[in-house]
Parts: C-alpha cells; sequence; structure tokens
C-alpha cells in the first residue's frame, strides 16, 4: 500500500467521528491489519506542568481516557 494513502486512510478514521476516542479506535483498528499495535493514545503537552495530558486512549475492545 502507498505510504500517502495509508496515512490519509488512517487520518479520516481518527477524524471520521466527532467522539475523538471512537476515532481513535476505529484508527487502530485499521493500522493494525498493517503495523503491530495493541493500543493508542493521543496525548498534549502541558508547558506549564511540564507534563503529557492523556486526552484520549483505546484498544480493539475499549476506548475512554483511561485504559
Amino acid at each position: 500500500m502507498d505510504k500517502n494513502e495509508f496515512f490519509r486512510i488512517a487520518t479520516l478514521k481518527i477524524m471520521g467521528n466527532l467522539d475523538l476516542k471512537v476515532g481513535l479506535k476505529s484508527c487502530l483498528e485499521y493500522i493494525s491489519d498493517y503495523i503491530p499495535a495493541d493500543r493508542i493514545y493521543l496525548q498534549k503537552y502541558e508547558g506549564v506542568l511540564g507534563a503529557m495530558r492523556l486526552v484520549a486512549c483505546a484498544t480493539k475492545e475499549h476506548c475512554g481516557t483511561s485504559i
């Protein structure tokens, strides 16, 4: 598969649902057909805290803000 097509489809899977957690789960299901993956996280760097904040995460069985 063309790497640009893979990136485009994975991006559409994430952004294809208004619920980010569900979008991450959909993306994980797609990318795990091509690369070994069992969970996916979206984190945001909080400069004031000097730490990462968990925004959303998903496995094939569960999606939420904590696993």
